[in-house]
């Protein structure tokens, strides 16, 4: 979906593979489990956040290699364009999978435009 659209660069699957070796996303939050994928700026052509709610989770390491795999809920791929931007991102991120209520919103949408509404409802 974000190659037609031209927010990735050529080889970034293959970078976000990489980055996530080396530095997995997955966190297990007190509301739900997520994982944060990303790549470094040069393979984003613009700015985007795309989140995932896959039928089934999907496993991911726990980030920093702290606790078991994490089976995430949502798949949320930060797509930042400047460098040290996913710092910011990635905290607001957190505390909306924090909160047990904003957590509870998000996971509870069916509809993708209803999850893009309730993600930037909490932001």
């Amino acid at each position: 979906e974000l190659a037609p659209r031209g927010y990735i660069a050529e080889g970034w699957l293959n970078a976000v593979r990489t980055r996530e070796d080396a530095y997995p996303t997955g966190l297990a939050m007190p509301a739900a489990n997520i994982a944060i994928p990303h790549t470094d700026p040069g393979f984003v052509a613009k700015p985007y956040i795309a989140v995932v709610k896959p039928a089934a989770p999907v496993t991911f390491n726990a980030m920093a290699g702290m606790g078991a795999p994490v089976p995430a809920q949502i798949v949320i791929n930060l797509g930042i364009a400047e460098p040290g931007g996913q710092v910011e991102a990635l905290q607001a991120l957190m505390n909306i999978f924090m909160d047990t209520d904003a957590a509870a919103d998000v996971l509870g949408q069916t509809t993708p435009q209803g999850m893009v509404d309730a993600i930037r409802r909490h932001f």
